[in-house]
């Protein structure tokens, strides 16, 4: 009689003030259909300060009708064994059973649906002497969206990717920054336009505007005399090697003597030919492309359009429009 009493006793004494020791909390508590991006459920578990009690497993169940419950366990958590998700569901899970920490289940959906709406039951067993187990219940809602569900979220989606495009764009911008400074020297800002100047030798007239073309500009298209002693002054703050040519646009490819801008397709109209060129009228039909001659202050001469294995270096200008990549000018 004693012993049983005693049991008794201990029994009652384990259930008492369990209030405290579980938690069911889900995150939002209502799914708008297709507009509620994630769902989460979690159930807690404290630890026993004391150690009187250690969690032996957790478990959360559904019921689909709230006013009457008929659950069916939808995952688990036991000690040593990893969280396993009992029905074909789309919850992501995650869990454990510690002495000396929260003891916990979470199970996590993408874009919920219907399906997981309703009542939410979990229920842990612990061990104080013997079995027993506390309950903790939770609801979902269901909502349909209406129109302004819909204009926000719609309204949300354009922030994001607008702010998205913002970063991949300057993230592009830093890395061709940096790309840029590696390949070319740059000028200060000219009519809105900058040149860069490369600072590798001897690629054809093709790949140099290839090059340009990759940083969003085009083989430079002097124009004036304001723009070409823009242009000699940019090349007079610069170290090149005497002899050293620069291509530029401008080619007489299509017919001898008409020279015609690559990018634009306008006839070029400027020109500051050096002594001796263009050299065409002499017979010589293979220059046909038109650089600036370091030798002779920078003045044009035509030469020709593969500059690879030639008796000069040269190198090629680039123009664009002031805005890429240029975080200091």
């Amino acid at each position: 009689m004693c012993l049983l009493i005693y049991l008794l006793c201990l029994t009652i004494s384990s259930i008492t003030g369990t209030d405290n020791i579980i938690k069911l909390e889900v995150t939002p508590s209502t799914i708008k259909l297709g507009l509620t991006s994630q769902m989460e459920i979690v159930c807690s578990v404290a630890p026993d300060p004391t150690g009187s009690y250690i969690v032996l497993n957790i478990i959360i169940s559904q019921s689909t009708d709230t006013l009457e419950p008929q659950y069916t366990d939808v995952a688990g958590v036991e000690a040593m064994l990893e969280p396993s998700l009992y029905v074909n569901n789309s919850a992501t899970i995650q869990g454990q059973i510690s002495v000396t920490d929260t003891s916990y289940l979470k199970l996590n959906w993408t874009y919920p649906t219907e399906n997981e709406a309703g009542r939410y039951q979990c229920v842990a067993t612990l061990s104080q002497d013997e079995e027993f187990t506390v309950v903790a219940e939770t609801t979902v809602d269901l909502e349909q969206p209406d129109f302004d569900d819909l204009f926000s979220e719609l309204d949300r989606i354009k922030s994001y990717f607008m702010a998205e495009t913002r970063n991949v764009t300057e993230l592009w911008e830093k890395k061709m920054e940096g790309a840029v400074t590696a390949v070319f020297n740059r000028s200060a800002v000219f009519d809105n336009r900058m040149y860069l100047l490369s600072k590798y030798s001897n690629m054809s007239r093709n790949q140099s505007e290839a090059m340009c073309q990759f940083v969003s500009g085009y083989l430079a298209e002097i124009e004036s005399d304001q723009e070409f002693g823009f242009v000699k002054e940019f090349f007079n703050s610069l170290y090149m090697a005497n002899g050293t040519k620069v291509i530029v646009g401008g080619t007489d490819q299509v017919k001898e003597g008409n020279w015609l801008f690559q990018h634009s397709g306008h006839n070029v109209t400027y020109f500051s030919w050096a002594p001796g060129h263009p050299t065409n009228s002499s017979g010589d039909n293979n220059n046909d492309c038109l650089a600036l001659d370091i030798s002779d202050g920078y003045n044009m001469v035509d030469v020709p359009c593969n500059t690879s294995g030639q008796n000069f270096r040269s190198r090629f200008l680039c123009e664009i429009t002031h805005s890429p990549y240029s975080s200091s000018q």
